[in-house]
């Protein structure tokens, strides 16, 4: 049953989230731009990118060192046990807490390596 329309039944990408990081630093942009890529996919397939982070947050907790570090893991649990809204807030905070959070997100694995090459060249 066609309905003459060719996009029905096509399942579209959302566009990346608009916002930049404000950052100066190259570390920070670069985190941020590989985290607004996982917000695309957690747009797309919610379920695939939080039982991802699940697992990887697991890892987490054994290899961050520190009080401060698991503080940080502890934040990306709550947020992952909150919902995709939550984890996409966190994922695009654009301050200096966010840039913590950031460099132990648990999206490893959400991202393939085209997907973080073109992440990556859109931070510099």
């Amino acid at each position: 049953m066609s309905t003459g329309d060719p996009s029905v039944g096509v399942a579209r990408t959302p566009r990346l989230p608009v916002q930049r990081s404000s950052s100066l630093r190259g570390e920070d942009r670069r985190a941020f731009e590989l985290h607004r890529s996982v917000v695309r996919h957690l747009r797309v397939d919610p379920d695939r990118v939080l039982s991802l982070a699940a697992t990887n947050i697991e890892r987490l907790r054994r290899t961050v060192r520190g009080g401060a570090g698991q503080q940080l893991v502890d934040e990306w649990q709550r947020a992952l046990t909150a919902g995709p809204r939550a984890v996409e807030a966190l994922c695009l905070r654009d301050d200096a807490h966010g840039a913590d959070l950031r460099q132990v997100g648990p999206f490893m694995g959400v991202l393939d390596e085209d997907e973080r090459l073109a992440a990556l060249r859109r931070a510099v």
